[in-house]
């Protein structure tokens, strides 16, 4: 079964020629039967330069071609198409078959079972004996049909499906000749598809303790989430740092990649080294830290520009806040000795210290804010800068109480005077901060108070009372943005590694749900446990937790479920989105999206209106899994509607298999016209999720398009 599919077969950088000037690599072809390139560069010790090109093809005698679309969502009823080639130089009748698995089921009365399975040959075997079912291949369908073949002729069978589970799916083709006398050529294919939910996820999390006794605990959950179909996650723990775990989910997990989000995606790998119960469960092999870091790393690399520092999207121009940022997460890495590519951060050391020059002239919190930012961060990378702390220390009465708190920060991790960086603690600031504009808001200078606060007094009772303020803000197991679970979540590993250093206790408990027990048993080395379990809406569902021991124990409880209609309506909460789909004719006129064919060209609109102005601001349109983005950056793609793409100004875009992003970091209020290009893939009935439009920093702030669906035929010959 071929399913070692690349676009690149082989790459080396190190070949040398022998005296003759002649080099030869050797490598294990992948599983494409397609045309390769074969692309030399060389050079020599003088500087000398050339190059050239060549090509190989692999193909076999009966080749079986799957047509997908390049994402699914339950409730689509999609046409599979595949494509049979016939090299060899007899004709005659071919099977497909195709084995599903468990996330689709066929929808088509006119396919024919295959008794027996037809499977390819083993090499070295029995040409009848069967091939054991792929790994990973859930229980489902095997369907089949036939098309007759000329010689070097090809030919095409479709199988409709329906897809009713979420997950990867993972398929397999497979293509023979139906009389033997024919030819004994075979191919199968192996392919995969994620299948996702036209439906946001429904999601709420909710935090408790339990000194002793039994604990209800569902008695919060809204009971609408409870009726749907999904999951309750169980975290019980004997640290209060496990009511970190929805806020380091939330880093992992958020949507979008600029500098920020990039740099606190890397931060719950970083600071929590010590602390690896914190972390999301790895379930499913998704979440892996050296993975993490490597690709967080990379992406960093790429928004670093001729002068050292951070931009905020890559290829953009480096910002102080965004140098600030990127460089603080790094730093931290760098110092717990994790693998950070030297010259990415010595060269936004050196932009940092090249932009602090000046600084007695710069005057207002919020340029000196980002000044005091990074004085942090070159102190937390071992290059503290005490002449600047003096100078900033100097104008503490233009300083806001964040500002002063980053200031003491950067003080007491240069080892610098405590009394300097108490006073700047300790003194009521003149100044207030503006924390409605750019990363700003109350979490982030609570943290950062607290952070500093550990490291100046850590046994002071003011530092309780601060912890005690910072999870209070905390809504549904997590602060409202990034900046504000980041920075949490650095505070409270400081204040557990500076203040909270007792071992914890060793507790017995047992999780009973619907009436079955779970025994949970921790202890100073084992110190979360993590349970699950399924949510089928059948009837009410019982969840308690009955804490055995003398030990206090900590708990989150997450509930995920989808809703029960596909159809979601138009939502205005600070935004408003509408979308229209239309058809580009060949002629260059557009047209009411009505009986739209595989491979015609469709126009997006999305209207956005923005009733305030607001800063980084992400539209995100999801598209219908029958459709596929169009890049033009492609000359390939481009089209007649080419002119009107430049309706809207992005700072970033980012196109994905399902859904095209679009990104402002400043949004004055008012009307805006977004335009993209689509093309139908495969025929199919489909659910379009909605567009939405989000001010990243400010979520609550956010307008939704709404749901619709989208039909659309094979093309007509």
């Amino acid at each position: 079964t071929r399913k070692n599919f690349l676009a690149c077969a082989f790459w080396n950088a190190t070949l040398r020629t022998d005296s003759a000037g002649r080099v030869t690599a050797q490598f294990k072809a992948p599983d494409n039967l397609t045309r390769f390139r074969v692309i030399a560069v060389a050079h020599t010790a003088k500087q000398q330069f050339g190059s050239g090109e060549s090509g190989f093809n692999i193909n076999k005698p009966l080749m079986v071609e799957p047509s997908l679309p390049r994402f699914a969502n339950i409730g689509d009823e999609i046409t599979l198409r595949a494509l049979v080639h016939n090299q060899s130089k007899r004709a005659g009748e071919v099977r497909v078959e195709l084995a599903l698995d468990d996330r689709a089921v066929s929808s088509d009365s006119t396919e024919s079972p295959t008794n027996p399975p037809l499977t390819p040959p083993r090499r070295g075997t029995n040409d009848n004996a069967p091939l054991p079912s792929p790994e990973g291949l859930g229980v489902g369908s095997t369907k089949s049909k036939t098309v007759a073949l000329a010689p070097g002729a090809s030919g095409y069978v479709e199988f409709p499906v329906r897809f009713t589970e979420a997950g990867s799916a993972k398929w397999t083709w497979c293509a023979k000749f139906v009389d033997p006398a024919d030819g004994d050529f075979t191919d199968a294919v192996e392919s995969t598809l994620v299948v996702g939910y036209p439906q946001p996820l429904l999601r709420e999390t909710h935090l408790a303790r339990n000194d002793g006794g039994s604990l209800d605990l569902l008695k919060d959950v809204n009971p609408q989430l409870l009726e749907g179909r999904g999951a309750i996650h169980v975290r019980v723990a004997n640290t209060r740092l496990v009511e970190l775990s929805e806020g380091v989910a939330h880093l992992l997990h958020y949507p979008y990649g600029c500098v920020e989000q990039t740099s606190s995606s890397l931060l719950p790998w970083v600071v929590l080294n010590d602390f690896p119960d914190v972390l999301p469960p790895n379930k499913t092999g998704g979440l892996n830290r050296d993975r993490a870091l490597q690709t967080g790393f990379a992406r960093l690399t790429m928004m670093q520009d001729a002068g050292g520092g951070l931009s905020y999207w890559p290829g953009g121009k480096a910002e102080l806040w965004a140098s600030a940022y990127g460089g603080f997460v790094l730093a931290l890495a760098d110092a717990r000795e994790l693998p950070v590519p030297p010259n990415l951060l010595s060269r936004v050391l050196d932009y940092l210290k090249t932009s602090l020059k000046g600084l007695e002239t710069v005057r207002g919190d919020e340029a000196l804010n980002v000044r005091c930012f990074a004085t942090l961060t070159l102190a937390v990378a071992g290059h503290p800068e005490p002449g600047y702390h003096e100078v900033l220390f100097r104008k503490r009465d233009e300083l806001s109480a964040e500002s002063r708190a980053l200031l003491a920060l950067a003080i007491l991790q240069a080892d610098g005077p405590k009394e300097m960086a108490a006073q700047l603690l300790d003194a009521k600031p003149a100044v207030r901060g503006d924390l409605e504009n750019w990363f700003g808001c109350t979490e982030r200078e609570t943290a950062i108070r607290l952070a500093a606060l550990s490291l100046l007094r850590p046994k002071d009772a003011e530092v309780d009372k601060v912890v005690a303020e910072l999870m209070h803000n905390q809504k549904g197991g997590r602060w409202a943005t990034t900046q504000g679970n980041a920075w949490a979540l650095f505070a409270l590993t400081e204040y557990a590694r500076n203040v909270e250093t007792a071992a914890a206790s060793d507790t017995k408990s047992k999780v009973i749900f619907n009436g079955t027990e779970q025994p949970v048993s921790l202890s100073a080395t084992q110190r979360v446990a993590d349970l699950e379990f399924a949510l089928q809406s059948n009837s009410p569902p019982r969840l308690q937790l009955d804490n055995t021991g003398s030990g206090k124990l900590y708990t989150t409880v997450t509930v995920e479920t989808r809703a029960t209609t596909a159809e979601l309506p138009r939502q205005d909460r600070g935004f408003s989105v509408a979308r229209r789909y239309e058809l580009l004719g060949a002629d260059g006129k557009l047209r009411e999206f009505k009986e739209a064919h595989v491979g015609d060209t469709v126009v997006v609109t999305l209207t956005v209106e923005a009733h305030q102005a607001s800063a980084y601001v992400a539209v995100d349109d999801a598209l219908p899994a029958v459709f596929e983005e169009v890049n033009p950056a492609f000359k390939s793609q481009h089209t007649q509607a080419d002119a009107a793409l430049q309706d809207w100004f992005s700072d970033h875009t980012e196109i994905h298999a399902d859904r095209v992003q679009f990104f402002r970091d400043h949004l004055p209020a008012g009307r805006y016209t977004i335009t993209h290009l689509a093309r139908v893939r495969v025929q199919g009935e489909a659910t379009a999720p909605g567009a939405k439009v989000e001010e990243m920093y400010h979520p609550e702030r956010f307008g939704f398009s709404g749901t619709e669906h989208v039909s659309t035929r094979a093309t007509e010959h």
